[in-house]
């Protein structure tokens, strides 16, 4: 076994599937990107809804929709 081969070792098998390190490393990754993605999609949920009036900010629940999000995340208000 080369080296090469030693770091694509099965590490896992995860519903009859086998996952290697590079598997994980790309899921990683794109979990990483996924992430950023819903953070400034947040941001961006609470800028443009500061211009809704407050009718439609509480009629669509504005706020709550945002504090779910954030708690996806992990992240509280702030």
């Amino acid at each position: 076994m080369t080296d090469d081969e030693d770091t694509d070792l099965t590490v896992a098998y995860l519903w009859g599937n086998v996952i290697t390190h590079d598997d994980i490393r790309k899921l990683q990754e794109e979990n990483e990107r996924l992430r950023a993605a819903l953070h400034e999609a947040v941001d961006e949920i609470e800028a443009w809804g500061s211009y809704a009036s407050p009718y439609f900010r509480e009629k669509h629940d504005l706020e709550g929709t945002l504090s779910e999000l954030r708690a996806a995340l992990g992240e509280s208000k702030g």
